[in-house]
Protein backbone atom coordinates (compact mmCIF):
# COMPACT_ATOMS: atom_id res chain seq x y z
CA UNK A 1 0.00 0.00 0.00
CA UNK A 2 2.74 2.65 0.02
CA UNK A 3 3.57 4.92 -2.63
CA UNK A 4 6.97 4.74 -1.92
CA UNK A 5 6.87 0.90 -2.76
CA UNK A 6 8.85 1.11 -6.23
CA UNK A 7 6.62 -1.72 -7.83
CA UNK A 8 3.64 1.20 -7.36
CA UNK A 9 5.65 3.70 -8.95
CA UNK A 10 6.46 1.79 -11.95
CA UNK A 11 3.18 0.16 -12.71
CA UNK A 12 2.02 4.22 -12.27
CA UNK A 13 4.60 5.36 -15.00
CA UNK A 14 3.37 2.27 -17.59
CA UNK A 15 -0.14 3.58 -17.19
CA UNK A 16 0.89 7.10 -16.67
CA UNK A 17 -1.35 7.39 -14.07
CA UNK A 18 -0.84 8.89 -10.40
CA UNK A 19 0.41 6.15 -8.11
CA UNK A 20 -2.31 6.69 -5.57
CA UNK A 21 -4.56 5.14 -8.83
CA UNK A 22 -2.24 1.89 -8.80
CA UNK A 23 -2.91 1.43 -5.20
CA UNK A 24 -6.26 1.92 -5.31
CA UNK A 25 -6.30 -1.06 -8.05
CA UNK A 26 -5.31 -3.55 -5.30
CA UNK A 27 -5.83 -1.66 -1.84
CA UNK A 28 -9.37 -3.50 -0.76
CA UNK A 29 -7.30 -7.22 -1.85
CA UNK A 30 -4.10 -5.91 0.15
CA UNK A 31 -6.67 -4.78 3.49
CA UNK A 32 -7.82 -8.21 3.05
CA UNK A 33 -4.60 -9.90 3.17
CA UNK A 34 -3.05 -8.00 5.89
CA UNK A 35 -5.92 -8.85 8.23
CA UNK A 36 -6.44 -12.41 7.18
CA UNK A 37 -2.45 -12.63 7.52
CA UNK A 38 -2.73 -10.94 11.28
CA UNK A 39 -5.56 -13.26 12.35
CA UNK A 40 -3.62 -16.43 11.15
CA UNK A 41 -0.45 -14.92 13.17
CA UNK A 42 -2.54 -14.38 16.27
CA UNK A 43 -3.87 -17.46 16.10
CA UNK A 44 -0.84 -20.03 15.56
CA UNK A 45 1.07 -17.29 18.47
CA UNK A 46 -1.66 -18.57 20.44
CA UNK A 47 -1.14 -22.41 19.71
CA UNK A 48 2.15 -22.63 20.25
CA UNK A 49 2.01 -20.06 23.14
CA UNK A 50 4.28 -17.11 21.99
CA UNK A 51 2.19 -14.05 23.01
CA UNK A 52 3.93 -13.13 26.02
CA UNK A 53 8.10 -12.40 26.23
CA UNK A 54 8.19 -10.90 23.08
CA UNK A 55 9.67 -7.86 24.08
CA UNK A 56 13.53 -8.49 25.73
CA UNK A 57 15.14 -5.91 28.22
CA UNK A 58 17.58 -4.62 26.31
CA UNK A 59 14.58 -3.89 23.42
CA UNK A 60 12.79 -1.80 26.36
CA UNK A 61 16.03 -0.38 27.20
CA UNK A 62 16.43 1.05 23.69
CA UNK A 63 13.14 1.68 22.49
CA UNK A 64 13.79 5.24 24.34
CA UNK A 65 10.44 6.09 26.24
CA UNK A 66 8.14 2.44 26.55
CA UNK A 67 8.90 0.09 28.92
CA UNK A 68 6.09 -1.61 30.67
CA UNK A 69 4.84 -3.67 27.25
CA UNK A 70 2.54 -0.42 26.61
CA UNK A 71 1.47 0.99 23.57
CA UNK A 72 1.53 4.69 22.93
CA UNK A 73 -0.99 5.04 20.05
CA UNK A 74 -0.27 8.78 19.02
CA UNK A 75 3.23 7.61 18.13
CA UNK A 76 2.06 4.30 16.07
CA UNK A 77 -0.33 6.31 14.22
CA UNK A 78 2.31 9.01 13.06
CA UNK A 79 3.65 6.31 10.40
CA UNK A 80 0.41 6.29 8.87
CA UNK A 81 -0.19 10.26 8.27
CA UNK A 82 1.89 10.47 5.01
CA UNK A 83 -0.14 7.54 4.00
CA UNK A 84 -3.72 9.35 5.28
CA UNK A 85 -2.74 12.40 3.11
CA UNK A 86 -1.79 11.18 -0.37
CA UNK A 87 -5.24 8.80 0.13
CA UNK A 88 -7.21 12.48 0.78
CA UNK A 89 -5.84 14.24 -1.93
CA UNK A 90 -6.68 11.23 -4.60
CA UNK A 91 -9.29 11.95 -7.03
CA UNK A 92 -10.88 9.66 -5.63
CA UNK A 93 -11.49 10.71 -2.53
CA UNK A 94 -10.41 15.35 -2.85
CA UNK A 95 -10.70 15.93 0.11
CA UNK A 96 -7.14 17.63 -0.22
CA UNK A 97 -5.62 19.17 -2.86
CA UNK A 98 -4.91 17.18 -5.52
CA UNK A 99 -1.15 18.88 -5.86
CA UNK A 100 -0.28 17.21 -3.15
CA UNK A 101 2.61 14.65 -3.66
CA UNK A 102 4.67 11.71 -2.19
CA UNK A 103 7.51 13.99 -1.03
CA UNK A 104 4.98 16.45 0.02
CA UNK A 105 3.70 13.58 2.50
CA UNK A 106 6.65 12.88 3.78
CA UNK A 107 8.00 15.87 4.64
CA UNK A 108 4.34 16.74 6.76
CA UNK A 109 5.04 13.09 8.37
CA UNK A 110 8.22 13.90 9.36
CA UNK A 111 7.74 17.34 10.90
CA UNK A 112 4.73 15.61 12.75
CA UNK A 113 6.98 12.34 14.05
CA UNK A 114 9.64 15.41 15.06
CA UNK A 115 6.82 16.74 17.11
CA UNK A 116 5.63 13.47 18.65
CA UNK A 117 8.99 12.42 19.61
CA UNK A 118 10.49 15.56 20.73
CA UNK A 119 14.02 14.08 19.44
CA UNK A 120 17.16 16.36 18.50
CA UNK A 121 16.51 17.71 15.37
CA UNK A 122 20.08 16.22 14.27
CA UNK A 123 18.88 12.93 14.94
CA UNK A 124 15.24 13.39 12.96
CA UNK A 125 17.43 14.98 10.06
CA UNK A 126 19.65 12.13 9.84
CA UNK A 127 17.23 9.73 9.62
CA UNK A 128 15.28 10.69 7.44
CA UNK A 129 18.06 11.49 4.97
CA UNK A 130 19.45 7.66 5.46
CA UNK A 131 16.13 6.30 4.75
CA UNK A 132 16.26 8.63 1.38
CA UNK A 133 19.71 6.93 0.74
CA UNK A 134 18.24 3.66 1.16
CA UNK A 135 15.35 3.95 -0.60
CA UNK A 136 17.76 5.22 -3.55
CA UNK A 137 20.54 2.19 -3.44
CA UNK A 138 17.97 -0.18 -3.05
CA UNK A 139 15.02 0.87 -5.32
CA UNK A 140 17.09 2.83 -8.19
CA UNK A 141 19.41 -0.57 -8.37
CA UNK A 142 17.21 -3.42 -8.43
CA UNK A 143 15.14 -0.89 -11.56
CA UNK A 144 17.93 -0.92 -13.36
CA UNK A 145 18.92 -4.38 -12.74
CA UNK A 146 15.67 -4.94 -13.96
CA UNK A 147 15.93 -2.74 -16.94
CA UNK A 148 18.92 -5.05 -18.14
CA UNK A 149 17.67 -8.23 -17.72
CA UNK A 150 14.55 -7.02 -19.36
CA UNK A 151 17.03 -5.61 -22.33
CA UNK A 152 18.62 -9.26 -22.69
CA UNK A 153 15.39 -10.91 -22.67
CA UNK A 154 13.84 -8.45 -25.67
CA UNK A 155 17.53 -9.19 -27.89
CA UNK A 156 17.35 -12.94 -27.19
CA UNK A 157 13.68 -13.14 -28.35
CA UNK A 158 12.10 -14.35 -25.08
CA UNK A 159 10.06 -11.46 -24.46
CA UNK A 160 8.00 -11.85 -28.12
CA UNK A 161 8.15 -15.78 -27.59
CA UNK A 162 6.33 -14.82 -24.41
CA UNK A 163 3.70 -12.44 -25.49
CA UNK A 164 3.35 -14.45 -28.51
CA UNK A 165 2.41 -17.58 -25.86
CA UNK A 166 0.26 -15.79 -23.92
CA UNK A 167 -1.75 -13.64 -26.59
CA UNK A 168 -3.90 -16.97 -26.53
CA UNK A 169 -5.14 -17.20 -23.52
CA UNK A 170 -6.18 -14.28 -20.96
CA UNK A 171 -5.82 -17.64 -18.47
CA UNK A 172 -1.79 -18.07 -19.42
CA UNK A 173 -1.58 -14.43 -18.92
CA UNK A 174 -3.20 -14.38 -15.08
CA UNK A 175 -1.36 -17.66 -13.69
CA UNK A 176 2.00 -16.06 -15.54
CA UNK A 177 1.87 -13.27 -13.94
CA UNK A 178 0.69 -14.72 -10.47
CA UNK A 179 3.01 -17.64 -10.07
CA UNK A 180 6.22 -16.42 -12.53
CA UNK A 181 7.13 -13.83 -9.99
CA UNK A 182 5.95 -15.90 -7.03
CA UNK A 183 7.50 -18.87 -7.84
CA UNK A 184 11.30 -17.08 -9.07
CA UNK A 185 10.90 -15.54 -5.45
CA UNK A 186 10.38 -18.16 -3.27
CA UNK A 187 13.38 -19.28 -5.42
CA UNK A 188 15.32 -16.30 -4.83
CA UNK A 189 14.27 -14.56 -1.79
CA UNK A 190 13.84 -11.05 -3.27
CA UNK A 191 10.04 -10.59 -5.32
CA UNK A 192 11.41 -7.29 -6.48
CA UNK A 193 14.06 -8.30 -9.33
CA UNK A 194 11.24 -11.04 -10.63
CA UNK A 195 7.96 -8.20 -10.40
CA UNK A 196 10.37 -5.48 -11.86
CA UNK A 197 11.17 -7.96 -15.01
CA UNK A 198 7.86 -9.18 -15.49
CA UNK A 199 5.85 -5.75 -15.25
CA UNK A 200 9.23 -4.53 -17.54
CA UNK A 201 8.45 -7.22 -20.20
CA UNK A 202 5.10 -8.22 -20.15
CA UNK A 203 3.06 -5.86 -18.50
CA UNK A 204 3.03 -2.89 -21.09
CA UNK A 205 1.53 -4.72 -23.69
CA UNK A 206 -1.54 -6.07 -21.19
CA UNK A 207 -3.72 -4.39 -23.63
CA UNK A 208 -3.21 -7.03 -25.94
CA UNK A 209 -4.53 -9.88 -23.45
CA UNK A 210 -7.50 -8.12 -22.91
CA UNK A 211 -5.81 -6.86 -19.32
CA UNK A 212 -5.17 -3.33 -18.32
CA UNK A 213 -1.66 -1.97 -16.89
CA UNK A 214 -2.80 -1.50 -13.22
CA UNK A 215 -4.28 -4.87 -12.74
CA UNK A 216 -1.70 -6.76 -14.58
CA UNK A 217 1.27 -4.80 -12.74
CA UNK A 218 -1.03 -4.95 -9.72
CA UNK A 219 -1.19 -8.76 -9.84
CA UNK A 220 2.76 -9.32 -10.31
CA UNK A 221 3.62 -7.18 -7.28
CA UNK A 222 1.57 -8.70 -4.96
CA UNK A 223 2.23 -12.46 -5.92
CA UNK A 224 6.07 -11.23 -6.15
CA UNK A 225 5.81 -10.15 -2.47
CA UNK A 226 4.07 -13.31 -1.13
CA UNK A 227 6.50 -14.89 -2.56
CA UNK A 228 9.10 -13.05 -1.26
CA UNK A 229 7.84 -13.80 2.45
CA UNK A 230 6.84 -17.19 1.78
CA UNK A 231 10.86 -17.94 0.93
CA UNK A 232 13.25 -20.05 2.91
Amino acid sequence: LSPGNPHNVYVADLAKVEVMSIISVHALTSVICGIISAVALSVVAHIRGEVSGWASDSTAQTSGTIQDGSINVLMAIVPLIPLAILILATPQVGILPKSINVPTAMIIGAFIAWAVTRVKPREISKSFFEGMGYSYANVIGIIIAASVFTAGMGAIGLTDSLVEAMKRSEHVVRLGATFGPFLIAVLGGSGDAATLAFNAAITPRAAEFGLSIPTLGSIANLTGALGRTMSP
